[in-house]
């Protein structure tokens, strides 16, 4: 696309020399006409010499004139058919930019669809999450208020069994006690007693604190038988709470929204292969957008190209465009490039080889030097008032460039901006996603602060088998729930009763 621009503007360029040419044509023109003029009316007047040098000059211009418009016709065919080929492509490429621009904003307008829907869907998925959490600490706040009523059964039936045993060692230490102060008594009447007596005595005593025996170990049977069943009432509420756990972990609104967080996670990964093709393009066009750009074309010094131009007034071209659109600075910039890998070129004038690129240059100074030092008086006249019309149209240029590097920067900054928007939105999904996943980690940490609750409640006391079952239940549940890496952490194991 540069390459056209600069092609079209070295076009112009030629056809302001060729402008200048003609215009330069049209005054020789007329001023040998007048000076034919002149000396027609001034024919008596005429020598023979002065009508040999009339001839000879008119001879002299005809064939230059002849001699240039050969050259410049064929000049100005092969242009024209570089321009209509030049313009072809141009219209190709101009197809090309409008179909990848309608793709762009295609995918750009999907996207946005997407995107708008992802939000939503994470609302939903915020509202079901919050929704959860509620569930779950109502669960383990009932759960507490159980595990506290348990833990004030379980200490009045400690201190009911404490206060009976407490009872019972005492009566034991007292009848033990009393025992001895008889043996003690009994000792110094034994000598004096018959051998039979003595024995039924014993024997009789000996009985009685069998009896005795046997009364204090059936009351610890009945506390042990007592202690078992609290144990098996704590076994069944452990297996309940269990129970609970896993129907609690089977819950669907769970489980959908595991799938619902797997579903949205492949469909981040697939708008991040899709952001990234769409990066790709947009590089693509950054490439074609600034592929070849270079600086304007260089002028030549103002004292050979001050005689180049003539003032606006005379001049019979209308005024040229100065490059308002970038794509036509890009065509004459390539055709430019193609004209400067030309041959080299020779001078019919002066006999000197030159490059394409400084060749035209040197054609029309070394014409205006032969031209000049024939008509030194004219151009001393014009030469003060096309220097300042050049530097008008430098200033022109000027500003005409100025604004075409203003609108690349423009596109730079719009293509920029595109970007920052597509980081944006992914930035704004990762963010949701930490979120989320920072809210299933604190879920995570009280229900393991809860589990660990529980299990040193299960070690600490002794809970019937009921209680016990559920409880152990519980922590099987949970340790499904975070994988199998809860028990682990915790010391000892996870059942204290094999059922």
């Amino acid at each position: 696309m540069e390459d056209i621009l600069l092609l079209k503007q070295k076009l112009e360029f030629m056809q302001l020399e060729l402008d200048d040419a003609k215009s330069r044509e049209a005054q020789l023109k007329s001023m040998y006409d007048s000076m034919l003029r002149s000396f027609s009316y001034d024919s008596p007047r005429l020598t023979a010499s002065s009508s040999v040098e009339l001839k000879s000059a008119e001879e002299k211009y005809t064939q230059e004139r002849l001699k240039i418009k050969v050259k410049y016709k064929e000049k100005i065919r092969n242009l024209e058919k570089k321009v209509e080929e030049l313009k072809e492509i141009n219209s190709n490429l101009d197809q090309k930019l409008s179909e990848q621009e309608e793709n762009f904003n295609i995918s750009k307008n999907i996207l946005e669809k997407e995107i708008s829907i992802l939000k939503e869907q994470k609302r939903e998925v915020d509202y079901k999450m919050n929704e959860a959490t509620e569930s779950l600490t109502r669960i383990i706040e009932r759960k507490n208020e159980n595990i506290n009523k348990l833990k004030d059964e379980l200490e009045e039936v400690k201190r009911e069994a404490a206060e009976e045993i407490s009872r019972m060692t005492e009566g034991t230490n007292k009848s033990i006690l009393e025992l001895k102060a008889i043996y003690e008594q009994e000792k110094p009447m034994r000598r004096s007693l018959d051998d039979s007596v003595t024995y039924e005595k014993l024997k009789y005593e000996f009985q009685s604190l069998q009896e005795i025996i046997k009364n204090l170990e059936n009351s610890e049977y009945n506390l042990k038988d007592q202690l078992r069943y609290k144990d098996e009432q704590i076994e069944k509420i452990t297996r309940k709470l269990r129970y609970k756990a896993s129907e609690d972990s089977k819950d669907p609104e769970i489980t959908n929204l595991m799938k619902i967080k797997e579903s949205l996670s492949e469909k981040l990964i697939d708008k991040e292969i899709e952001i990234s093709k769409l990066k790709k393009t947009i590089g693509d066009l950054k490439l074609e957008i600034t592929y070849g750009a270079c600086k304007p074309p260089i002028y030549s010094p103002k004292t050979l190209r001050s005689m180049t131009f003539i003032n606006k007034s005379d001049s019979p071209s209308p005024e040229p465009s100065f490059f308002e659109k970038q794509e036509e600075y890009k065509q004459l910039k390539q055709y430019e490039r193609m004209i400067n890998q030309c041959s080299v070129m020779e001078c019919d004038n002066c006999g000197k080889t030159f490059q394409t690129n400084i060749f035209y240059d040197h054609i029309l100074n070394c014409q205006l030097e032969n031209s000049l030092s024939k008509s030194q008086n004219f151009a001393d006249r014009n030469s003060i008032e096309k220097v300042q019309d050049l530097e008008k149209q430098i200033e022109i240029l000027k500003l005409a460039l100025g604004k075409l590097k203003n609108q690349r920067d423009k596109a730079k900054i719009e293509s920029e901006k595109l970007l920052m928007q597509l980081k944006q939105v992914k930035l704004e999904w990762a963010l949701s996603e930490e979120s989320i996943d920072e809210k299933v980690m604190e879920i995570k940490k009280e229900l393991k602060n809860a589990v660990e609750i529980l299990y040193r409640i299960r070690r600490s006391v002794n809970l019937t088998p009921d209680m016990a079952f559920e409880v152990d239940l519980s922590l099987q549940n949970t340790d499904r729930f975070f994988g199998g890496r809860l028990t682990k952490s915790f010391a000892g194991p996870p059942r204290l009763f094999n059922y």
